[in-house]
C-alpha cells in the first residue's frame, strides 16, 4: 500500500494534499510520502473533536472505554504490518503542515496535545454554512402541526440517534428508549416525538421497543431524513454526545444531552452551557418542560448557547467554506497562513 500511495502521488504531483482526518495508519502514510516529496498538506476539522484528544492513554468509564481500547488496539495492528509504528494515532498528530479547525476550542485542545500554535488556523466549520443560512428561513412542516386537547399546538420533540450504540453492536440503547417512552407517557397531550434513526439505523430497530399506545405517542423518521429539517421542525432536541447539538444550537433549539455521564464531549457541552444533561425519564421530562415553559431559562440557554458556538465552530457568518478556500489556495502559491 506505501508504494502505492508513493506512486499515486508522484504521477499526480499535487501541490497541496488536503484531508479530512489524520490519526489512522493510511493518512498517516499519505501525509509521510507528502511530507518526503515536498508537498505541503492540510488538515480540515470534520466532525467534533472530544477532549479526550489530550488525554489519549487514558482509561475511560462505561462502553466507551471498551470501544476505544478495542479500535485503538486494531488500529496499531493495522500500523505494524504497514511499518508505520511510532506515530501516535491521534487527531491533530500527523504531521500536517498546516490544520484548520472549527474554533478556538479545538485549537486549545491541539495545543495541549503539544501540536506547534503556528500550524493551526481557526476557519470555522464549513459544513454549518448551509444552517446558518437557515436559520434565517427556518423549516415549518408536518410535526409542527400537532395538535393537543382543545387545540393547542403540541411541543415537538425529537431525538437524534447517534452512531455509538451501532459501533457497539446495541443498535439501540435500551435505558434511552426507557427515557423517551416514560417522557411520551407522562403528557401525551402535551408532547410529540420524533425519533431520527441514524443513517446507519432502520425504523424497525426503534419499532420493536414501542408497544401498544406508545407507538401512537412516537413518531419514527426514516434514518435518511434531512437532520436539519428534523431540527428546524422541533421545539426541543435530544440527542447523544454528537455535532448534531452544534447543529440545534445553531438553529436556536434548545438541546438535552441524554446518557452523557461516560462522555467527555457530552460533560464539555454541558459544562460550556451549550446543552443540558438528563439521564432517566423524570430529569428528560424536568429539563424539556422547562425549556419550553421558562422564559427566563430559554434566554439564558441561548446566551449560553451564542458563546459556547463561537467557541467551538468561531464566527457564525457562514463563510468557514471561504476561509477554508482562501487558505487552500495560500498554500497552492506556496504560501504558509498566518494562526
Amino acid at each position: 500500500m506505501s508504494g502505492r500511495l508513493f506512486e499515486y502521488l508522484n504521477q499526480a504531483k499535487p501541490s497541496v494534499v488536503v484531508l479530512g482526518n489524520d490519526s489512522s495508519p493510511v493518512d498517516g502514510l499519505i501525509i509521510r510520502h507528502a511530507t518526503e516529496m515536498g508537498i505541503a498538506s492540510l488538515l480540515i476539522q470534520d466532525g467534533i473533536i472530544s477532549p479526550a484528544v489530550h488525554r489519549f492513554g487514558q482509561r475511560h468509564p462505561g462502553h466507551l472505554g471498551a470501544l476505544r481500547r478495542h479500535l485503538r488496539g486494531r488500529l496499531y495492528q493495522l500500523a505494524h504490518l504497514l511499518g508505520y509504528m511510532g506515530r501516535s494515532l491521534q487527531y491533530g498528530s500527523g504531521g500536517c503542515t498546516v490544520i484548520a479547525v472549527s474554533g478556538p476550542y479545538t485549537r486549545r485542545l491541539l495545543i495541549r496535545t503539544g501540536v506547534d500554535p503556528s500550524r493551526i488556523v481557526v476557519t470555522g466549520q464549513p459544513r454549518y454554512d448551509r444552517i446558518m443560512a437557515t436559520e434565517l428561513h427556518p423549516y415549518r412542516s408536518s410535526s409542527g402541526d400537532q395538535t393537543g386537547r382543545e387545540g393547542f399546538r403540541k411541543i415537538s420533540v425529537l431525538f437524534a440517534a447517534q452512531l455509538l450504540g451501532v459501533l457497539l453492536g446495541n443498535k439501540v440503547d435500551a435505558n434511552m428508549m426507557e427515557a423517551l417512552k416514560a417522557l411520551a407517557s407522562s403528557s401525551p397531550d402535551l408532547m410529540h416525538i420524533t425519533i431520527k434513526p441514524h443513517p446507519s439505523e432502520s425504523v424497525a430497530d426503534y419499532a420493536r421497543y414501542l408497544t401498544g399506545q406508545e407507538a401512537s405517542l412516537i413518531e419514527i423518521r426514516e434514518p435518511d431524513a434531512s437532520i436539519q429539517e428534523c431540527i428546524a421542525n422541533a421545539d426541543v432536541v435530544i440527542t447523544g454526545p454528537s455535532s448534531v447539538a452544534i447543529e440545534a444550537a445553531i438553529l436556536r433549539r434548545p438541546v438535552i444531552i441524554l446518557g452523557w455521564e461516560d462522555s467527555l464531549w457530552g460533560n464539555e457541552l454541558i459544562r460550556s452551557g451549550l446543552a443540558v444533561g438528563a439521564s432517566d425519564g423524570e430529569q428528560l421530562k424536568s429539563a424539556v418542560m422547562e425549556s419550553i415553559s421558562d422564559d427566563g431559562f430559554t434566554t439564558r440557554v441561548t446566551l449560553a448557547q451564542r458563546k459556547a458556538l463561537v467557541d467551538h465552530v468561531y464566527n457564525l457568518d457562514g463563510l468557514a467554506s471561504e476561509r477554508v478556500a482562501t487558505l487552500v489556495e495560500t498554500m497552492l502559491e506556496g504560501n504558509l497562513p498566518e494562526s
